[in-house]
């Protein structure tokens, strides 16, 4: 007979769960043998035994289903981690015209600037975002060059870092990459 540690919900504690029915059993077993009445003894010991072992058994798969839902709630919980997501979504109105540059490695890139008026100012003046905008994909470029200042554009995307050598060193600027781009 042998119960493991109790304490957690894991497979420890179902074995100290088993350890206590083999325990029930084997007294019930010795008390049987002992009992000079073994009739009498043996229905009341079963009967006991019967209902022992059927709520520990209940403990058990009980203690089981805790477990798994408590693994179900940890990936669930761990999923954003996992998949973090970079998406962006944007309407608003250019006010740069779009310029197409050929850049040292050969990749060609389409930039512009749209304005995003803010929901709500801090006070009663008008208050915009600005945000730069790239567009790699040859599809998507060549709707952005048919653009013009004052056109109302939702973009799909995603925020990016990009880094340059510039004659005083190593360069970075936020953009949107734009992987769609539609006129409103």
């Amino acid at each position: 007979l042998q119960g493991g540690p109790c304490g957690r919900v894991d497979r420890r504690r179902t074995s100290f769960i088993k350890g206590a029915i083999a325990l029930i059993k084997f007294s019930a077993m010795a008390l049987f043998f002992i009992s000079p009445h073994p009739y009498f003894v043996n229905r009341t010991i079963l009967s006991t035994l019967g209902v022992a072992t059927f709520h520990l058994t209940s403990l058990l798969s009980r203690e089981r289903k805790v477990g798994e839902m408590k693994k179900v709630a940890a990936t669930e919980s761990q999923d954003p981690l996992r998949n973090p997501r970079n998406e962006v979504f944007l309407e608003g109105r250019v006010s740069s015209e779009p310029n197409e540059k050929l850049l040292p490695s050969g990749d060609l890139v389409v930039e512009f600037r749209i304005v995003i008026d803010r929901a709500k100012s801090r006070g009663k003046k008008r208050e915009v975002d600005t945000l730069e905008i790239a567009v790699w994909a040859a599809k998507v470029r060549r709707r952005a060059l048919a653009l013009a200042v004052d056109d109302w554009v939702a973009i799909d995307g995603a925020v990016r870092r990009r880094f340059w050598r510039a004659p005083t060193g190593v360069a970075s600027r936020w953009q949107v990459e734009a992987s769609q781009l539609r006129r409103l």
